[in-house]
Formats: C-alpha cells, structure tokens, sequence
C-alpha cells in the first residue's frame, strides 16, 4: 500500500490540506486498530481491518490479485514459489484453491519486498495487478494463464468521533491516489455483523 498509493497520497495531503499536520506510521493491523482506539491515529489503511465498536471501516478499493511468474536474469525460469501474505482472507481462499500445496519455502510479509523478489530472483505468486502494470507491459514478468485470482479489499478505518475537518481531506486525497493507483474506489461502509 505504501508504494502504490500512500507515497503519493502524502503529496497530495501537503498539496491540498497544508493546514492538516501529517504523521505516517506503518504497523500490523492489530497496532493500527489500538493506535486508532487510543486515539493516537486518526485514519489507518489496511487490507484486515478489525471490526470494533467505536470504528468506522469504508472499502475503498479491490484490487485484483493474480498470479505472476518471471524469469531469473540469465538462467531462465525459476520454478520458486514466492508467497506473500495478503491476509486473513487471502489465506483461506489460497488453501481453498491450493489445499494440497506444501509449506512454501519463501514466505515474506510485505507484498512489495515479495515483488522485489520476484523481480531479482525469477519464481511465481500472487501480487496485485496495479503492483505489476508496467512490467506487464515490458513482459518483464507474465501472467500465469489459467491460474485463480483473488480480490484484494483495501480499507480506511477511523475513529467514529473522528473529526471531519480532518478525515474529509484526507480521505478525498485517498480516494483520489487510489483512483490512480488501483482503478475505481469503491467507497463503501462496512458494517459489523451482529452474533446470531
């Protein structure tokens, strides 16, 4: 998130809301979701937000995850499979469409540092589409045929007493990098589902 769209949402909040004061921190989810409660953030973006009382979460963009393979420089294809964890979600739907699949021998926690990777070292996984447009493009890597996609859901969280003259520039700037970055926002609330 930070490479596609967050390094040039900051721009654009300085551009835009100069009077707004900026501070970007990087964090697991749970962190943000206590920094956010504690009042210590006031907008967090993530791909597993947590649904708590006090919150407000708003899908703002999907991005499409696909399977990418590339070359190793000079020794053809590297048949390593990268896997980058997306997520809670992405886990599940990856062992409901791979269940027999071993313990990958690369496992990396950052999608950008895992695209690095693949980049540097030839192999396959699964990166968003938008991460990958312009090496698509100069066939640096491929699009695995036939292999199964997921959605990738990107999520504002802020604080439901957040202040709006705050929160509206920054999630307009948002909105407008992720646009950009990854296609259509989507710009929706997510409700907290009641126990049964």
């Amino acid at each position: 998130l930070w490479n596609r769209m967050l390094y040039d949402w900051v721009p654009w909040m300085r551009e835009h809301a100069s009077e707004v004061a900026v501070r970007c921190e990087v964090g697991s989810p749970d962190r943000l979701t206590h920094d956010l409660l504690e009042g210590l953030l006031d907008l967090a973006v993530t791909y597993s937000p947590q649904v708590r009382p006090g919150l407000k979460i708003q899908l703002i963009a999907e991005e499409e995850l696909v399977m990418l393979e590339a070359e190793t420089p000079g020794q053809g294809r590297r048949k390593e499979y990268i896997y980058v964890d997306w997520g809670d979600e992405f886990r599940r739907r990856h062992h409901m469409e791979f269940p027999d699949s071993p313990s990958p021998a690369l496992f990396i926690g950052l999608g950008t540092l895992g695209f690095a990777q693949l980049l540097r070292s030839g192999g396959s996984g699964y990166f968003p589409r938008g991460l990958a447009r312009r090496h698509l493009k100069s066939g640096r890597v491929r699009e695995v045929k036939g292999a199964a996609s997921f959605v990738l859901p990107i999520y504002a969280a802020y604080g439901s007493g957040g202040d709006d003259e705050l929160l509206g520039p920054a999630l307009r700037g948002l909105r407008q990098v992720v646009k950009s970055a990854v296609g259509q926002p989507v710009d929706r609330p997510v409700k907290a589902r009641r126990p049964k």
